[in-house]
């Protein structure tokens, strides 16, 4: 994202499992999205992710982004707002009431969330959702149409050759492509730390 910060520019962002929020806050304040939603499951994980945005809260507001509470987000709806909140994959992928947050998102993020076989079927099932929900724009179009297509965007580390094959078999079952990025790009990419390919 540090490299092709258009990728989010001026979109409406949902980040899965944020954790502590870093991704998210870097994102925020670097590539200017239009709204990122930081969601994850546990209180504990919550409240650190609201701590590390309050800590971050004087270089977010230098880079013009708002920070905002879920709720505020949706009656405000002005440009670079960073929020976080709730949302658990086995809930989300069986329910069928719609968060906003999820149904307003144009593109998902999710940085490091693959490394467990016992949440690749929830989290498959998520994204699933999350790409097929029908956003409406201003003038009535839906996020289905060429303009608003919906993206997933996965960083993850290959810790494990059998956990990555079952969540790529999984996306490929339900019928959602992957594309991956090839080995010199990433080679060519920005690196704040040492990365292995």
């Amino acid at each position: 994202l540090l490299t092709f910060p258009e990728l989010i520019k001026g979109r409406v962002v949902l980040e899965l499992g944020a954790g502590v929020g870093f991704t998210g806050i870097v994102a925020a304040g670097i590539c200017a999205p239009k709204c990122l939603y930081l969601t994850d499951y546990t209180d504990t994980c919550l409240e650190n992710m609201r701590h590390n945005i309050d800590f971050n809260a004087d270089w977010l507001q230098r880079q013009g982004v708002y920070v905002e509470t879920m709720e505020n987000v949706m009656s405000k709806r002005r440009g670079n707002v960073l929020t976080c909140g709730y949302l658990e994959w086995s809930e989300y992928s069986n329910a069928n009431d719609s968060l906003f947050a999820v149904s307003d998102a144009e593109i998902l993020l999710a940085a490091d969330v693959v490394y467990d076989v016992l949440y690749i079927p929830n989290l498959v099932r998520t994204v699933k959702r999350l790409l097929q929900e029908g956003k409406k724009t201003d003038n009535g179009e839906t996020a289905d149409t060429p303009h608003f297509e919906r993206k997933a965007i996965f960083a993850t580390t290959f810790r494990n050759a059998e956990t990555f094959f079952l969540f790529t078999s999984e996306l490929r079952n339900e019928g959602i492509k992957c594309e991956y990025t090839d080995t010199q790009t990433m080679k060519n990419l920005a690196q704040i730390f040492p990365c292995y390919f």
